[in-house]
């Protein structure tokens, strides 16, 4: 909320506004990146001038294809498809993302989930998940109802731990980002 309340902010001081939906894609595409954000946000209202207000539309066609892919790969983790998971993953090697990018929004939005999905384990309520991480409560049951449906909701934790070890094989040099993203394929494939 933070990250979008700061994009609102700086579109503001554009004087310009920005869609919800086009906040969501751009923290889908770079997290909490801000200096990425603000290049793709003055990029934008370069671009539509002598509109205002950002869309959905707008940022896909101002910002490179790649923000699209990485909306679809942030939709493919919260439904917990693991096929498109994969498959976004490869689309975004193809378009020559950086890897380390990669494997990071990817290790951004898994980070997202986990805590859900451990209190969903734990059959914490929403409310008291909510006071533990100071967010909304029916932001939280939001999440939560959407995270009962993921087929990945129990996995996640083991698929965590396999992030931070393939994160630590890349820092010490044993692997490089590109084989951390297939070998995160592999293990996704045979679903963990």
């Amino acid at each position: 909320q933070k990250v979008i309340d700061w994009i609102t902010s700086h579109c503001q001081k554009m004087n310009g506004n920005i869609e919800a939906s086009a906040s969501q894609m751009l923290i889908d595409a770079y997290g909490s990146h801000l200096g990425i954000i603000k290049q793709e946000l003055e990029k934008c209202m370069v671009t539509i001038l002598p509109k205002t207000t950002i869309t959905h539309n707008d940022l896909l066609h101002a910002s490179s294809n790649a923000v699209g892919e990485y909306s679809q790969l942030s939709s493919a983790i919260k439904k917990g498809n693991a096929s498109n998971m994969i498959n976004h993953m490869h689309q975004l090697i193809k378009r020559k993302e950086d890897p380390h990018k990669i494997f990071n929004q990817l290790l951004f939005q898994i980070n997202q989930l986990l805590p859900v999905a451990l209190a969903i384990q734990q059959k914490m309520t929403p409310e008291k998940l909510a006071s533990k991480l100071g967010k909304h409560p029916f932001f939280i049951k939001k999440q939560m109802e959407s995270l009962y449906k993921n087929p990945l909701q129990k996995k996640l934790p083991k698929l965590v731990q396999h992030m931070a070890a393939i994160d630590q094989a890349i820092k010490t040099g044993q692997l490089s980002a590109k084989q951390a993203l297939i070998s995160l394929s592999n293990k996704l494939k045979y679903q963990i």
